[in-house]
């Protein structure tokens, strides 16, 4: 019995084994990929109880936000003109204070010149 080696027949052996090679690897890719398919699908089914709540949560919270803007605003409006008339009363008051305050440092310079020329005579004097 006699057994030739061609440099074909070879090739088509590597080839075979390659291709073997890469039909195992997919198939543990294809694997992985459906174990990872499997396990977010599982989280979502898990989840989904959660996110349900969530929304039904969220819905109610906007709707209690939009009441009490609601309200705010009547308020504001109702109080309007009040805190237009305390915010001008504040202005002015203000304003009062810095007069009174160039007032009161005017009175200070010349109460310093009065001290200052008592003190200039009596020494004069002495």
């Amino acid at each position: 019995m006699t057994f030739t080696l061609t440099l074909e027949g070879i090739f088509l052996i590597v080839l075979g084994l390659l291709g073997l090679a890469i039909g195992i690897y997919l198939l543990v890719v294809l694997k992985n990929a459906n174990r990872l398919i499997q396990n977010a699908n599982k989280a979502l089914e898990d989840n989904k109880t959660n996110i349900d709540h969530l929304l039904n949560h969220l819905e109610e919270l906007s709707g209690n936000t939009a009441h009490f803007s609601g309200e705010v605003k009547k308020q504001f409006e109702k109080n309007e003109v009040l805190v237009s008339s305390m915010l001008k009363t504040g202005a002015d008051s203000m304003l009062l204070v810095n007069d009174a305050t160039s007032r009161i440092r005017t009175l200070v310079a010349n109460f310093n010149d009065i001290v200052t020329l008592a003190n200039n005579l009596i020494k004069k004097f002495k």
